[in-house]
């Protein structure tokens, strides 16, 4: 059973902190913070998320930190359309977001594996 943590530890972490991000910008709103600078929080700290998710998987991986990157972006994303699976609606501005956030990945396995050397 640890093992099946420790394998997918990374996923565990990325669904924590959607769960406390939806928290968070719940309370902001809640205290009449406008809907744009939440929207414009969760964007930034979803990038910065995906970042780091591909900084980490980066520094494991052999060579190709871009693919590794590429397929970390890929599972996270259905991940989040998984838990979206209610209200999705695929649009324009929703595949660009998701492209960013794919982006943000690969960026960040880029790092991770330049990092290593």
């Amino acid at each position: 059973m640890k093992n099946f943590f420790l394998k997918f530890k990374i996923y565990f972490i990325f669904l924590g902190f959607i769960l406390f991000l939806i928290l968070f910008l719940s309370l902001l709103n809640t205290f009449g913070v406008s809907k744009s600078i939440t929207n414009i929080i969760s964007i930034i700290c979803s990038i910065l998320l995906f970042i780091v998710i591909g900084y980490s998987s980066g520094k494991k991986c052999e060579k190709k930190g871009y693919i590794e990157g590429i397929k970390q972006g890929f599972i996270l994303i259905l991940i989040l359309m998984v838990l979206g699976l209610i209200t999705f609606t695929f649009s324009f501005k929703t595949v660009l977001y998701y492209a960013i956030l794919i982006l943000s990945s690969t960026f960040g396995a880029m790092l991770g594996i330049n990092q290593k050397k």
